[in-house]
């Protein structure tokens, strides 16, 4: 299996990984051959590149529910953005809810330990995917940590919306190959500052629930941390920490 940009797919090459639309309905299955038309269509899904298999390779094993885990996180993909865009433009994100309860339903309970995959980003759609996986492993930790379903609501909420400043991060910064310098580090720190207050009471006639916006502000004031030392004496939820290993854990 390799990865191929875009630019590079040729017919005849044999997808490694489904293609969803925002709806998780499969558009393309696995092992299919593309043709020149199909390949003309996917150039307009807006994605970097697809996993393709060697002209010889069989096809990998997948599970129902690793397959089943690729298309949520597709339709959760296109839903998280949707309400961040409405939230941008001070309109009420009414789909959150379901959105949080819909993770919950097949990620707060899960009984087994289960594959986690990302799927492709590109810098233009890095904050909802990133958004999205760090939701799901936060849903999946608290579980395990015996959360009760209020709990878990919050900070999956939280999950959803804490780094939603990405939004504002320069091109340049996101497509950067090489180390962030100190100056791209406090540009995404301003910009975590300004997608916060888009949250925030003040400004945010919503009124997300206290216990959510706190979890977003004790993670920031963690992601701003230069060294350990910068966190002594400072004491940090639960919520917080649990959505801090997520984040790291999905980077």
């Amino acid at each position: 299996m390799q990865f191929v940009e875009i630019k590079d797919l040729k017919p005849g090459m044999r997808l490694a990984k489904p293609i969803y639309n925002k709806m998780g309905v499969m558009l393309y299955d696995r092992n299919t051959s593309l043709a020149a038309s199909g390949i003309k269509n996917i150039e307009n899904f807006g994605l970097i590149g697809l996993f393709i298999l060697e002209p010889a390779e069989p096809l990998p094993p997948l599970s129902e529910e690793e397959l089943r885990f690729e298309q949520f996180q597709t339709i959760y993909m296109f839903q998280i953005r949707k309400i961040m865009h409405l939230l941008q433009n001070d309109n009420e994100p009414e789909t959150l809810h379901e959105l949080v309860a819909d993770i919950l339903k097949h990620y707060g309970t899960l009984d087994h330990k289960m594959r986690f995959t990302q799927i492709l980003r590109s810098s233009a759609d890095y904050v909802y995917k990133h958004s999205i996986s760090t939701a799901i492993l936060s849903a999946m930790i608290a579980n395990v940590l015996g959360y009760t379903n209020r709990e878990k609501e919050h900070l999956v909420t939280a999950a959803l919306l804490y780094d939603m400043g990405y939004l504002f991060v320069p091109r340049y910064i996101l497509d950067k190959k090489d180390a962030l310098t100190d100056n791209d580090y406090r540009i995404i720190q301003e910009c975590r500052k300004r997608g916060f207050q888009l949250l925030y009471p003040d400004t945010n006639k919503y009124l997300l629930n206290g216990e959510v916006l706190n979890t977003i502000q004790q993670t920031h004031t963690i992601f701003a941390a230069q060294t350990p030392n910068d966190l002594q004496g400072k004491n940090f939820s639960k919520n917080a920490l649990v959505l801090t290993v997520a984040d790291e854990f999905d980077n």
